[in-house]
């Protein structure tokens, strides 16, 4: 397929930003048009594209994609690699969104290259203080920690689940604006060899992590919380006592072990500002839990509902959109 000209881009841009609305999937979509545009010719970009683009608000109001954080080394080993990947990684998203918020996802830390956890979050290099401000979200997405598991002096750290904790009091206190939070880590340990001794040990959020991490949430006014991967229920009900639970806008607790029962103990108190909720890849959900959140009088403001992979049947779906202690409820998904 041959790539747009110059004058094709633009229009569909313009056609793009007219007939779209702000949307996970959309602003996903608008990011990547603009991305290719910017790496055809940045000067360009810069000259004709921004001016226009100032003019759509809305699409700024929430960050288009995640900034990655993926690798900080240790400056004695690799000087000029130690938060390289973070500020590039911003430093182009800034350069084709110019204006607005952003937001950081922690993926994969070798601990091994650090000196210590906290080290991850090594924000006063990365980013300004300017920057910092203006991040509203922060994700640890399947976090591994590296633990070669020798004495020497930069091995000497396992890999243990409060260094969850200390990275996200961290990031935390590097970024105040926050109002999204997505812990999208794995119950599943897993390791393999790495250069011959190494392990790599998934970590994840158990009973005391949790109060630790509610502890320091407790004063956060958080609008979007996801919490996603093996998660039992029993866990995950012990979030409902964030002070900000109540105030969720959406709430992501696909990927868990939500069964039946989850709809009673979790939205046992109203939630009146919760407008999209993803129960997505709880395959013990199933119709009855669908029935049970049909039942739910505590989530008027729901219009947005996933359950791909949650066993849940056309009639039960159904069963949903039609369902009075639902008012607001247009969209369900299903299926695989």
């Amino acid at each position: 397929m041959t790539a747009p000209t110059p004058q094709e881009a633009f229009g569909q841009l313009r056609e793009f930003l007219h007939t779209s609305s702000p949307g996970e999937r959309t602003r996903s979509q608008l990011y990547a048009l603009l991305r290719e545009a910017f790496v055809r010719d940045a000067d360009v970009y810069a000259a004709e594209w921004v001016p226009y683009l100032k003019d759509f608000e809305s699409w700024w109001a929430r960050p288009l994609v995640w900034s990655t954080l993926q690798y900080l080394g240790n400056s004695a080993w690799y000087p000029s690699a130690r938060a390289c990947k973070s500020r590039d990684a911003l430093s182009t998203y800034r350069r084709i969104v110019p204006f607005g918020p952003w937001q950081l996802e922690v993926l994969d830390m070798s601990r091994s290259h650090l000196r210590s956890p906290a080290a991850a979050f090594a924000l006063d290099d990365a980013f300004s203080e300017e920057q910092q401000a203006l991040c509203r979200g922060l994700r640890l997405s399947s976090c591994y920690l590296y633990d070669d598991g020798t004495s020497q002096e930069y091995y000497e750290w396992p890999a243990r689940e409060d260094d969850l904790i200390t990275i996200l009091a961290a990031g935390l206190e590097k970024l105040p604006g926050i109002d999204t939070l997505e812990l999208e880590l794995n119950r599943s340990g897993s390791s393999y060899s790495m250069q011959g001794s190494s392990r790599r040990v998934r970590v994840y959020f158990g009973e005391p992590e949790i109060r630790q991490a509610m502890a320091l949430l407790e004063e956060r006014e958080l609008a979007h919380l996801t919490l996603t991967h093996d998660y039992p229920l029993t866990q995950l009900a012990r979030w409902k006592e964030l002070p900000c639970w109540e105030q969720l806008e959406t709430l992501d607790l696909s990927g868990n072990k939500l069964g039946a029962g989850a709809p009673r103990k979790l939205f046992c108190s109203p939630m009146p500002r919760l407008t999209c909720l993803k129960l997505e890849r709880n395959e013990k959900f199933g119709d009855k839990g669908a029935q049970a959140l049909a039942r739910s009088k505590n989530l008027p403001a729901l219009t947005v509902l996933h359950l791909q992979g949650a066993q849940v049947s056309e009639q039960a779906r159904a069963e949903l959109l039609s369902s009075p202690n639902l008012p607001s409820l247009t969209h369900v998904y299903t299926g695989s």
